[in-house]
């Protein structure tokens, strides 16, 4: 069978596919990278045709990446982000956590001087086209669970009192410590505790960090060869001076 993919100038290309061809392999034969769109649902490159009741002469629409510009207001950094005109809000949010390391819950993005609040509509929604610029204001994080204070210490011997909650997750603690102007944006710093690093998702209570406890804060080098054995001189050290997981 024939499928039609209309690109965003009002180019179409007809192309031979077969109902069983992943939308990757379709994407292959444009030979572009793309995102394709049918009835105004976006396709996952997973997917077969046939999933989509895609048949004979239907129609793709072919979406263009565009780049946006995301002001955060911290550090007034501006972070580069590929989009396409179909992502959510929530997709935005999604890609500033893997790229920034700011959990969704504590990101404000405004445009056009609105706040971008229902997740679910689209930049085009937005009117948010390519080289739009959103402002992205970073929200406080309201401790949950039992209050208590812990200490996070740099590799300098800087010590930093903070007050938490043990249901708050390990990325939250690391955007305090970030408006705090004490380390860089929260996906260059690593925690280690009780001789193991601690995972981002995880609340403070997963890890067994109590009132008192001392977390170690590194920070991620450019080249990520280092990064293990800084962590393993970490740990030795951690382990040679007891100081480390100690409530």
């Amino acid at each position: 069978m024939y499928v039609l993919v209309k690109s965003p100038a009002g180019r179409t290309t007809r192309l031979r596919v077969h109902p069983s061809d992943t939308v990757h392999a379709v994407k292959a034969k444009i030979q572009e990278q793309v995102t394709l769109v049918f009835n105004g649902v976006q396709l996952d490159d997973n997917l077969t045709l046939a999933d989509y009741n895609i048949q004979h002469e239907s129609t793709l629409d072919h979406q263009e990446k565009m780049k946006i510009f995301v002001t955060e207001t911290v550090a007034v950094r501006t972070i580069t982000i590929e989009v396409n005109r179909l992502d959510t809000v929530n997709d935005l949010r999604a890609k500033i956590q893997e790229l920034e390391g700011f959990p969704k819950a504590q990101q404000c993005l405004v445009f056009a001087n609105k706040r971008l609040d229902d997740g679910n509509r689209t930049m085009a929604d937005h009117n948010i086209g390519n080289e739009s610029t959103l402002l992205l204001v970073l929200l406080p994080c309201i401790p949950r669970g039992d209050m208590m204070q812990i200490f996070v210490k740099t590799l300098q011997g800087k010590s930093i009192s903070l007050k938490v909650g043990s249901l708050d997750t390990v990325d939250s603690v690391k955007v305090k410590i970030y408006k705090m102007k004490h380390a860089p944006y929260p996906k260059q710093q690593r925690f280690v505790y009780a001789h193991r690093q601690l995972e981002g998702s995880s609340t403070l209570a997963d890890c067994n960090v109590q009132w008192g406890s001392t977390i170690y804060l590194i920070y991620r080098l450019g080249c990520c060869d280092t990064w293990p054995a800084i962590v393993q001189g970490v740990l030795f050290c951690c382990s040679r001076t007891s100081s480390i997981g100690v409530p």
